[in-house]
């Protein structure tokens, strides 16, 4: 009995020693994301886990002779645990939603065709999305000479209940094709150009977001984006997933008395999307911006092969819109604080090769400055409804006055599959 104590006791001791050594590394570099530790929700994790070890770990040496005396009821508990576990693994493992798939070498990934996609902001609020059997966030791709629209996250448009492809195809009465897809840059959106073409558009609108589209050609010529492909972006447990986002929701709802702190939760990107507002480019920058209209410059050769026209649009990040996001994500990012930024530096980049191009560019900063409504969400930055029609509201009339070849105020609407 005294040795199997002492086991008890030894094993207090490696609870302990893992709370204070091992722990922040195992969450670190297991069940985050990003394999970093130094974000709000792995710093609560670490310190949940912490005290966990810690109470099991003094127990287990204070209460060692108690612990031996109901070894078999611990011992009962431990495994309806792990069976209780196994089955909740196993139910997330069959309900999960798959948000993107690998696909080809072209634009690497798209969302899952055929799937209703459940997509929470850290906002609070919930949207449910399907995709059609191409794989968009879209109705089926019916219709002939149809609008092309390029894009991101925000044309994705997980974010809104009424999206810039349904209400542009409302008021223009011509079929809208959305292959808006989140963590596209410019040379997987030649991709899908390139796949689809088929399709012959009449239109093409090309998002540019300058707070990330220029990294997103860099990850696309490293494939770097495999890491969005399902089975790799919650690769091991989906409890830790799960457990993971529960835990910043908590943190979330409990933090929401600090709109700061709630950005810091959600604070995923990096420095590095910022250093795009830089006053002055280093090399780095400079060969990112050349390799940026050069594809534009691809995607502007195949639309006028195709006897399309190409407008190039940039929409707005938040930071641009509002000083006072701008002043908390330096508040956030100290390192932001060291260098002067011009934040619409890039918006005149593009339109300057848009202007060496000869295409139409929309710049939708201005607009959006001048609109005293809140347009982004505050946390999660894209834009909300209102942001979602006041930039189609804006396409509308760029292409009206600019005299756009699209069949604008046609007496039939398009027929689309619901």
């Amino acid at each position: 009995m005294r040795r199997i104590e002492k086991i008890v006791q030894y094993a207090g001791v490696l609870l302990v020693i893992a709370a204070i050594l091992c722990n922040p590394v195992f969450l670190g570099y297991v069940f985050a994301p990003d394999k970093t530790i130094t974000s709000l929700p792995l710093i609560a994790h670490i310190l949940l886990w912490e005290i966990v070890f810690l109470l099991f770990g003094i127990f287990f040496y204070r209460k060692s002779g108690w612990a031996v005396l109901h070894m078999k009821q611990l011992f009962l508990s431990f495994f309806a645990l792990f069976v209780l576990w196994a089955i909740f693994e196993i139910t997330l493992r069959l309900t999960e939603q798959r948000i993107v798939v690998p696909l080809n070498a072209a634009y690497h990934y798209k969302y899952v065709p055929n799937t209703k996609i459940i997509h929470a902001i850290p906002d609070g609020k919930t949207f449910y999305k399907q995709t059609n059997s191409d794989g968009f966030v879209d109705t089926e791709f019916v219709g002939k000479s149809p609008i092309f629209l390029l894009g991101d996250s925000y044309a994705a448009c997980f974010q809104a209940e009424d999206c810039v492809h349904e209400i542009l195809e409302k008021e223009l009465h011509v079929p809208v094709f959305n292959f808006g897809v989140g963590g596209y840059g410019i040379l997987h959106e030649l991709g899908i150009l390139e796949e689809y073409k088929h399709l012959r558009p009449s239109l093409v609108l090309l998002f540019f977001l300058p707070q990330n589209d220029l990294l997103e050609n860099e990850r696309y010529l490293y494939a770097e984006k495999a890491l969005f492909a399902q089975g790799n972006e919650k690769r091991g447990l989906r409890f830790f997933a799960w457990y993971r986002e529960k835990m910043e929701k908590v943190l979330r709802n409990f933090l929401s008395i600090s709109s700061r702190l709630k950005k810091q939760l959600h604070a995923e990107k990096t420095v590095e999307n910022y250093e795009v507002y830089l006053n002055v480019y280093d090399s780095v920058w400079e060969k990112r911006w050349q390799a940026e209209c050069e594809a534009v410059t691809a995607i502007a050769r195949l639309t006028a092969s195709l006897n399309a026209t190409l407008v190039l649009i940039t929409v707005t990040g938040s930071e641009q819109v509002y000083p006072s996001v701008w002043k908390e994500l330096q508040d956030i990012y100290p390192v932001l604080q060291e260098h002067t930024y011009n934040l619409s530096k890039p918006n005149a980049l593009m339109a300057e090769c848009a202007e060496k191009l000869g295409i139409s560019h929309l710049d939708l900063l201005p607009p959006f400055k001048r609109n005293p409504a809140m347009l982004h969400y505050p946390i999660d930055g894209h834009w909300n409804a209102k942001g979602q029609r006041f930039a189609a509201e804006k396409i509308v009339e760029f292409l009206t006055a600019n005299n756009s070849r699209i069949f604008i105020n046609s007496s039939v609407p398009p027929k689309r599959d619901e």
